[in-house]
C-alpha cells in the first residue's frame, strides 16, 4: 500500500503505508461519477497525476490530509464523509403509506419534508428490481426508522416521477448517467396528481386527448398547497386497442368483444385508458358487467401490454409504444398528448433541473422517437397556463 503524497510533491508508487479502506475508495469512484467528473479533472483539480487518483479509488493508496481536503472539494462534500469511518445513519420519517420492517424503500426530500416510498410492490415499473437507498428498520405511530444505505447518490438528488407513460422509463433511466437518480411509480392521470398534491412525487405525467389534459390540469387545484405549477410537453402519441400478434380473434374494435368473447384486461379508474375503453363500450352499446376481464385492473400500460402477450387476456386500451415493447398488434383509435407537471416548489431541485435538461437533450429525443411512434416535435417546451 501507498500514501499518495501531497499536492506538488512527485508520485512515488513504491512506498508501504496505512491501507486505504475499500469503502473510502468506493465513494470517492461513485461521488466522482454521480457529479460527471474525470479522473483527469479530478487529478488536476487536487494537484496530482490520474494515477494518484487512480490508487486512491482502487484502494491502493489514501491521501494526506491536504490531498483529502482538495479532492473533497472538488467532489463538493467533505475529506470526513469521503474518507472517514462511517456507520450506517438511520433517519426517523413520517411514513405516508404502509410500510414494514425490513421493507426496500427510496428516500428523496420535498422542500424541507423527506419522502420514503416502497420500492417492493406494484408502484415502482421497472421488471428489475431498483436499487434499495434504506432499508425499513422499524414503524410505529406511522413514523418509520430507515437504515439509510452508503455508496449511491445522496437522496438529496433522487427526483420521484409518477404516471404512466411508458416514456418516464427511459427518462429515468438516463438520469442515471448524470448527476441525479430518477425513479418511475406507475400511476393513472388521477393517482399521478394525487401524488403531487400529497407531495409523494417531485414530477407529475398525465397523458390523454387535449380535454382530458385540460380536466386533468384543472385538478391543479386539488394541489393548491404547492403553489404555481408548471407544465412541460413530453410528447404525442396514439391510444388504441392491443392485440396479441396476428390478432387472432380478429378484433377490429368493442363490438368485436362480445362475437369474439375476448377476455378484456382493464386500468384504474381515473386513468385514461379506463375512460377509454369506457367511451367505446358505451358507442357500441356493450354492458362492461358482461364482458370478462372488465373489472381485471393492472397498474400501468406495460402491465396490460404484457398480460395480453402473455396469454392472459385478449384485448386492453394502451399506446401505440406499449405494444410495439411487447410484439402486439395495435389498432389506433384516437391520438393523445403527454405533458409533465412540475410545481415551481421544485423547480430548484437538482434532480428535477437534471430531469429537465435531460428531457430536452439530442439523446433522449432520438430514444423516445425510435421506441414509439412518438411526435416528439415540441419535447420540453413549457405549455402556458392560457394553452
Amino acid at each position: 500500500m501507498i500514501s499518495v503524497p501531497e499536492e506538488g510533491a512527485p508520485w512515488e508508487a513504491n512506498e508501504p503505508d496505512i491501507m486505504a479502506g475499500e469503502a473510502a475508495a468506493s465513494r470517492v469512484l461513485a461521488k466522482r461519477r454521480a457529479l460527471g467528473i474525470t479522473q483527469e479533472d479530478l487529478a488536476q483539480a487536487a494537484g496530482v497525476s490520474r494515477q494518484a487518483i487512480g490508487a486512491i479509488e482502487s484502494g491502493r493508496a489514501q491521501p494526506g490530509v491536504a490531498l483529502a481536503l482538495a479532492i473533497a472539494r472538488t467532489l463538493q462534500t467533505t475529506a470526513e464523509e469521503l474518507f472517514g469511518e462511517r456507520r450506517e445513519e438511520e433517519l426517523r420519517v413520517n411514513a405516508d403509506e404502509p410500510l414494514r420492517r425490513g421493507q426496500r424503500v427510496v428516500l428523496a426530500e420535498f422542500g424541507r419534508r423527506r419522502i420514503v416510498r416502497g420500492l417492493d410492490g406494484a408502484g415502482s415499473t421497472s421488471p428489475v428490481p431498483e436499487s434499495a437507498q434504506g432499508i425499513v428498520a422499524e414503524v410505529s405511530a406511522g413514523v418509520a426508522t430507515v437504515r439509510v444505505l452508503q455508496g449511491g447518490l445522496p437522496f438529496e438528488r433522487t427526483v420521484l416521477v409518477s404516471g404512466c407513460e411508458i416514456g418516464l422509463g427511459l427518462l429515468v433511466r438516463r438520469l442515471d448517467a448524470r448527476r441525479a437518480h430518477g425513479l418511475w411509480f406507475s400511476a393513472s392521470n388521477r393517482r399521478a396528481v394525487a401524488d403531487l398534491a400529497a407531495r409523494r412525487a417531485h414530477v407529475a405525467a398525465i397523458h390523454g386527448s387535449k380535454d382530458e389534459l385540460k380536466r386533468a390540469v384543472a385538478l391543479d387545484s386539488a394541489a393548491g398547497s404547492l403553489g404555481r405549477l408548471r407544465r412541460f410537453e413530453l410528447a404525442a402519441g396514439e391510444a388504441g386497442w392491443l392485440v396479441p400478434k396476428g390478432n387472432p380473434l380478429g378484433l377490429r374494435g368493442a363490438r368485436d368483444l362480445s362475437r369474439a368473447r375476448a377476455r378484456l384486461v382493464n386500468r384504474p379508474a381515473g386513468s385514461a385508458a379506463r375512460a377509454l375503453l369506457d367511451a367505446e363500450l358505451r358507442r357500441a352499446s356493450l354492458d362492461a358487467r358482461r364482458l370478462p376481464g372488465y373489472e381485471r385492473e393492472l397498474a400501468g400500460q406495460l402491465d396490460v401490454a404484457r398480460a395480453i402477450a402473455q396469454g392472459f387476456a385478449d384485448a386492453g386500451i394502451g399506446s401505440a409504444a406499449a405494444a410495439g415493447v411487447c410484439g402486439l398488434d395495435f389498432i389506433p383509435l384516437r391520438a393523445e398528448a403527454c405533458v409533465l407537471l412540475v410545481p415551481q416548489a421544485c423547480m430548484e431541485h437538482p434532480g428535477v433541473a437534471e430531469l429537465l435538461e435531460t428531457l430536452r437533450s439530442a439523446a433522449f429525443r432520438s430514444d423516445l422517437e425510435a421506441l414509439g411512434p412518438y411526435d416528439a416535435r415540441r419535447i420540453g417546451e413549457e405549455v402556458r397556463s392560457s394553452a
